[in-house]
This record gives C-alpha cells, structure tokens and sequence, in this order.
C-alpha cells in the first residue's frame, strides 16, 4: 500500500503541474491571439 500511496502522489503532483501549467496558458491565449490581430492590422 505504500508504494501505491507514494504513486498516487507522484500521479497527483503531476495534475498539479499539468493544470498549473495549462491555466496560464488558457489565460493568455486571449492576450497573444489579440496581440496578433494588433500587428497582422498594423
């Protein structure tokens, strides 16, 4: 049980990161595809 115990935390930490990662992400996907459209117009 402990090896499965420390498996679910090593799975755990690495949603963790994977949804710490993808927030930022989905966040400033707005600001680049506007960014974009502001220099495509320019």
């Amino acid at each position: 049980k402990i090896p499965l115990r420390s498996n679910n935390s090593i799975e755990l930490s690495m949603i963790v990161c994977v949804i710490a990662s993808t927030i930022p992400g989905i966040s400033m996907n707005p600001i680049i595809a506007i960014a974009q459209d502001t220099s495509f117009s320019f």
